[in-house]
């Protein structure tokens, strides 16, 4: 995972969207969500193992100086009932995180490994967040 963050190309052994899916501020700084797309051919599903799958989902907000401001990172992984397994296969996998940052401009990496391969997929993109405004003006 830390090679998929530090790396200056992005990996496509995982292919993935993301979309940006709303902001809501908190305090200082920002929420900012998104929602994770990964078609069933980036999903290995490991039938021998009762349809196991394992993903790590992370997201990472790095400033111009390559501090990271934000983050969010999950585990999805556990054995699937055989209809499950096949919509998933066919469908593949979504999921949604969020995370924190102050105003400010980012590059966000997002992050899906395939954990039973060790497959990779990034996409790198740009934030801008804007200050909160205050009640006041």
């Amino acid at each position: 995972m830390e090679l998929a963050v530090l790396s200056p190309t992005d990996f496509t052994a995982v292919p993935l969207t993301v979309h940006w899916t709303g902001r809501e501020p908190q305090g200082d700084k920002t929420t900012v969500g998104f929602h994770y797309e990964v078609p069933g051919r980036g999903v290995s599903i490991d039938s021998d193992e009762n349809n196991r799958i394992s993903l790590a989902f992370a997201a990472f907000a790095k400033t111009s100086r390559g501090g990271i401001a934000g983050h969010f990172s999950k585990d999805l992984e556990g054995n699937l009932p055989e209809p499950v397994a096949q919509q998933v296969a066919i469908q593949g996998v979504s999921y949604d995180g969020q995370f924190a940052v102050a105003p400010g401009d980012y590059i966000v990496r997002f992050v899906v490994r395939d954990n039973l391969t060790g497959r990779l997929g990034t996409v790198s993109v740009p934030l801008h967040v804007k200050p909160v405004a205050s009640a006041s003006q």
